[in-house]
């Protein structure tokens, strides 16, 4: 222990809080050992603020530096451990009996704020740990410096740790602890700092919390409040612990220019270029080859051009590592786009300009609708005859290059599908690579044909696969067309096969009711009166009824009249069907056999009492 040695005379930067012996770790580890029960009563942010905070007068006074020996530094670091974990069993206790209660009560209220008071001292403790490892690595590295550099290094980091504040429980993290703050005399050195930083978080907790709040997010109901608030958490969680690897030094903004730069010109290749062209991957390897076939040309500067394809490049790199359809991924997305689009607009102003007369305009995004182009032997046989590689000079070469560039461009506005306009802008984007390097290099034949295969390729590809498809969906649609067509005239004629059966079924119950009426009254005009009884079949006739139970009709009294009713009803087989009598027959006297008249109530009740005979006369019109 020679540090401490050479330390007389320099205050200590704060030991006890320091090292393990901070006072949120003093009470989590006294109220761990005698066991918390009802008398147990938290320390609040502020008196722990205040508890923590020295005094004037304690600063003012010299304190000895104190030397822990091997055995309390463990008791300490064994001290700490046990503090964590009993702060975490706790938070998960307070945690799960959390969602056994209703939200907003007195409960919920009071269990909530426990909660939020161990999560903010298991904040403080991690904190202390994390100061106090600091502190060990600083001291194990100061050890092999000499005096004189001892002293000064004490003094540094004695005032780095001095005059870093002590937050808030409540603050966030970005305010806690940083990597380094600056001192009296201004900034230390670059090792001085990265010996001051601290150590990066424990990733088992990080690890630990993440798997809790995963766990915690299946049983909640998804798409609710909470459930947000949850994903939040696991994804701040997981920037975290993947941001939490200890930085070994600083690099200042002029250093990284400086890297960037010599990393252009060491890596100015048209094969880096060409290889972030988003080329599809049926003919990648042919491009590919191309690419690396071309010799990389020796400039002593970086064009703008390599420039703008080395940061296309870093991009590139970093879309890999940001998660998906985030914010970050669609900003960095729009960034390739834009870079991709720097180059042609100088190269069409600048270079292109003075070679050829032919310009070559960069690739809409947006597609056109004209559908009278198509793809077949004709542009074959058009792009193909522009080609003789033995005898073409410099300028027919580009000349050729740049009309076969606009050839597939123009696939690319004319095609409709998705798929295919994408394949097709990136293999319009390497044949524009193409055609700029003919102009620095003499590599011209290998070029042309591999650009004309890239295009019959192109088109044997679309022939085969979407014309195809194409036939087949119109099949489809003719074949849906036809049949609609075929069920509604069925629904045709079933509804005048309907309205035929109606017909039919109407004249038939026509006929049939006028053969019935026919019959009746031929019935009626050819019955003859009854011989047997001598009663006539018109005018007035006279019925004596011997039996009276057994009538055998139903009457309809006249109110105006005392002696007269209408026949409604005659039973077959009775005794008044044999008398003759018949509906409508009007009956205009009753009488008894003593002669008298009587009433139709009166006759009805003698009928009823079995008085017999009884006698009516009966007139028919």
């Amino acid at each position: 222990m020679a540090m401490h040695q050479t330390m007389e005379g320099i205050e200590p930067p704060s030991i006890n809080n320091s090292i393990g012996a901070s006072p949120r770790s003093k009470c989590d580890t006294q109220g761990k050992a005698v066991g918390r029960g009802k008398s147990y009563r938290r320390k609040s942010s502020r008196e722990h603020r205040e508890s923590s905070a020295p005094s004037s007068n304690m600063l003012a006074a010299a304190q000895p530096p104190v030397v822990l020996s091997p055995l309390s530094s463990r008791t300490a670091v064994d001290a700490e451990k046990e503090s964590i974990f009993c702060l975490k069993r706790e938070i998960k206790a307070l945690t799960m009996a959390l969602r056994t209660l209703n939200k907003h009560t007195k409960e919920w209220v009071m269990i909530n704020s426990r909660l939020e008071i161990a999560k903010e001292e298991l904040e403080a403790v991690l904190e202390d740990v994390n100061l106090t490892r600091s502190y060990s690595d600083r001291s194990k590295r100061e050890d092999s410096f000499s005096s004189k550099e001892e002293n000064d290094v004490l003094d540094r980091s004695a005032g780095l740790i001095q005059h870093v504040p002590t937050p808030p429980l409540s603050a966030k993290q970005q305010f806690r602890c940083h990597n380094s703050a600056p001192t009296q005399t201004g900034l230390l050195d670059g090792d001085i700092i990265a010996a001051s930083l601290p150590p990066p978080p424990l990733l088992d907790e990080i690890e630990d919390d993440v798997q809790n709040l995963k766990v915690e997010l299946d049983k909640t109901e998804p798409f609710s409040l909470e459930y947000f608030q949850i994903k939040k958490k696991i994804k701040a969680l997981t920037k975290r612990s993947s941001s939490s690897s200890p930085p070994h030094g600083i690099e200042s903004p002029n250093q990284r220019t400086n890297q960037r730069q010599c990393s252009d010109r060491s890596e100015d290749t048209f094969g880096g270029r060409l290889l972030v062209v988003p080329v599809d991957t049926s003919y990648a390897d042919d491009v590919v080859a191309v690419a690396k076939s071309i010799p990389p040309q020796s400039s002593p500067r970086s064009s703008p051009q390599s420039q703008a394809m080395h940061s296309i490049q870093n991009l590139t790199e970093l879309l890999d590592v940001v998660p998906k359809y985030s914010l970050e991924w669609f900003q960095l997305k729009k960034d390739i786009k834009a870079t991709l689009l720097q180059p042609n607009r100088r190269l069409s102003s600048a270079s292109l300009s003075s070679s050829t007369s032919t310009e070559l305009s960069p690739i809409p995004l947006n597609r056109s609708r004209s559908s009278d182009y198509s793809i077949g032997s004709d542009s074959e046989h058009r792009l193909l005859s522009h080609f003789h590689p033995p005898s073409l000079k410099a300028a027919e070469r580009s000349h050729f290059c740049n009309k076969s560039v606009i050839v597939l461009q123009s696939y690319v506005r004319r095609r409709r599908c998705r798929s295919s306009f994408v394949s097709l802008k990136s293999a319009a984007i390497s044949a524009q690579a193409f055609v700029r390097m003919i102009f620095q290099r003499e590599q011209y034949r290998q070029i042309i044909i591999n650009t004309i295969a890239i295009q019959c390729f192109v088109k044997r590809w679309l022939v085969r696969r979407h014309n195809d498809r194409d036939r087949a969906f119109l099949n489809v649609q003719h074949q849906i067309e036809e049949m609609k067509i075929e069920k509604l005239s069925m629904e045709m004629k079933l509804f005048e096969l309907q309205k035929e059966v109606g017909i039919m079924k109407n004249a038939k119950l026509r006929r049939e009711l006028s053969q019935i009426k026919d019959e009746v009254i031929a019935i009626k005009a050819q019955q003859p009166s009854d011989p047997k009884h001598g009663i006539p079949q018109r005018g007035l006739f006279t019925v004596l009824l011997d039996r009276p139970g057994t009538l055998g009709m139903e009457l309809e009294h006249h109110k105006n009249s005392k002696g007269t009713a209408i026949v409604n009803l005659v039973v077959p087989n009775s005794q008044a069907d044999l008398a003759g009598l018949m509906v409508a027959d009007i009956i205009c006297n009753f009488r008894s056999s003593s002669g008298h008249e009587l009433r139709y109530d009166q006759f009805i009740t003698m009928a009823k009492a079995g008085i017999r005979p009884l006698v009516f006369d009966v007139r028919r019109a």
